[in-house]
């Protein structure tokens, strides 16, 4: 499994930080951070490359916690409530699915 990888931006005075994110955890542990005011400060632009992973994440989650037999309704309705947390968290974010461009 690849990394999602999250790079912040200050358009106007080009700072920038990489999150290399390779877990759910690590996931809702940055969304959490990236909701902080002084984050949102800082920041006002993320670039998220790797998007599909989110699913990836998302399935192999549950699997660990239920079953191995989880039905895909239910992995991609957890993965689309996490982009909707993304999306609204304030931030310009441009999306890149690395499978879409291989």
């Amino acid at each position: 499994m690849r990394d999602l990888v999250f790079i912040l931006n200050n358009i106007d005075n080009d700072k920038k930080v990489t999150l290399n994110i390779n877990s759910y955890n690590s996931l809702l542990l940055y969304l959490e951070q990236l909701n902080d005011k002084k984050v949102k400060e800082k920041y006002n632009y993320i670039t998220i490359i790797g998007i599909e992973e989110i699913y990836k994440y998302c399935r192999k989650t549950l699997e660990n916690s239920y079953n191995d037999n989880v039905e895909n309704e239910i992995v991609n309705n957890m993965a689309d409530n996490i982009i909707n947390i993304i999306d609204n968290l304030g931030y310009e974010i441009t999306y890149h699915n690395l499978e879409k461009g291989c």
